[in-house]
């Protein structure tokens, strides 16, 4: 048979510095979800806890993390 899967929105994120602050946020997509991790190697992410919505807001520091959204 003949399969057609939905086209959905792109999951792409957006990052907004404040003056001591960065605001993440993303298209509405049902069931993803935030995750972050300090490394790219596989097994280290995990989901963000604080998300609003689509939205999610942290202190500007001086380490780096990386962010992805993730369709489990």
């Amino acid at each position: 048979g003949l399969y057609s899967i939905g086209a959905t929105a792109e999951a792409k994120l957006s990052i907004t510095r404040g003056a001591s602050s960065l605001t993440i946020t993303w298209p509405v997509l049902p069931g993803y979800v935030l995750q972050s991790s300090t490394t790219l190697a596989p097994g280290s992410w995990s989901n963000v806890a604080g998300v609003t919505g689509n939205s999610y807001e942290t202190t500007a520091g001086d380490s780096f993390r990386f962010y992805r959204l993730i369709k489990p």
